[in-house]
């Protein structure tokens, strides 16, 4: 079943069988060099697909209780983070040869969510045990290089830290943690703001998915709640809420396609498969689309074919919808 509000329809073309478990899946990203997407898989290993062949060519098993995934200059960053006991680390695969070619332990346990300023050639990656962010120097993108670490707002976390989301214009960091959103200097980690979502914690957080939109100097933060009360659109310059939009069910990951200005929100709580879509510019949800498989934690947009692959952890399936203009 899908929905649309008159912009565009989501067309299916292709089921992609993944070779690693199934099971929750944490985040994907896009390889725009090589046109590949690389999925964290439930419990170890990542899964590369090409998007030309609508294929996996790899799995990379080696990589324990991976979440978060950036690309970044021809590399893929994995938060590993299998918790207190077991090496965590920032890993780092090598896009064109599909090989780790480095794995730098942190200092702190459940490693998430990572973030990338280019501009500063700065990664930033949160703990969640600790509820702290570890700030690494890419400027050699093989060889991450620890600098130092930011602790997050407030103090005595529930959750802990979850995903965040550099804004480079603005020098700001913000980053989900329970059902707030703390703001900082993305220089220094100087708390600027703590902004109260007042949406209910639940087991695996409040806060998610934070996306910045440099075109309107807004930052899109999902949640775990659904209804009314569920997509948050904060004003990047001010820390203030500007408008609260709908969800079909609770939100964990997000991507957007810049070209097409579309926000995609992968869901899995309140009984829902899919993803909405955000016109980002207007400020509206326009779609939902059901996805036929439970667990859509993650997926990604292939930002040349904006091919949109959500990823059903239940099947271990990368199913791929092609957005159809309507008019």
């Amino acid at each position: 079943v899908i929905t649309v509000n008159n912009e565009y329809d989501y067309v299916r073309v292709a089921a992609i069988q993944m070779q690693g478990p199934k099971g929750h899946g944490d985040a994907c990203t896009f390889d725009t060099q090589n046109s590949r997407i690389f999925c964290s898989m439930h419990d170890h290993g990542v899964d590369v697909v090409s998007t030309k062949k609508n294929k996996s060519i790899k799995f990379i098993a080696n990589i324990p209780g991976p979440s978060d995934e950036k690309y970044y200059d021809g590399y893929v960053y994995v938060a590993q983070g299998p918790g207190p006991g077991a090496l965590n680390a920032l890993t780092v695969i090598g896009a064109d040869t599909l090989k780790i070619v480095d794995r730098v332990k942190t200092h702190g346990t459940s490693d998430d969510e990572i973030t990338i300023n280019p501009k500063t050639k700065t990664l930033y990656m949160g703990c969640d045990d600790n509820n702290w962010v570890e700030v690494f120097n890419i400027s050699n993108p093989a060889k991450p290089v620890y600098e130092k670490t930011f602790h997050m707002l407030p103090p005595g976390a529930e959750s802990g830290v979850d995903d965040g989301v550099v804004a480079p214009p603005l020098n700001k960091l913000f980053w989900s943690d329970d059902w707030y959103v703390g703001v900082y200097n993305a220089t220094t980690g100087k708390p600027e703001a703590l902004i109260d979502t007042q949406v209910p914690l639940k087991k695996y957080g409040g806060t998610k998915g934070e996306q910045f939109d440099a075109q309107n100097d807004t930052v899109w933060v999902g949640t775990t709640n659904a209804g009314n009360n569920g997509m948050f659109v904060i004003n990047a310059k001010t820390n203030k809420i500007e408008k609260v939009l709908p969800e079909v069910g609770g939100v964990d990951g997000t991507k957007v396609d810049p070209a097409l200005h579309l926000e995609y929100a992968f869901m899995r709580w309140h009984g829902a498969h899919g993803f909405d879509v955000y016109d980002m510019n207007k400020m509206v949800r326009i779609a939902h689309i059901n996805v036929p498989s439970g667990q859509t934690h993650s997926g990604t947009v292939d930002t040349h074919t904006h091919v949109v692959y959500a990823f059903g952890g239940d099947r271990a399936i990368l199913f791929a919808y092609k957005p159809v203009k309507i008019h």
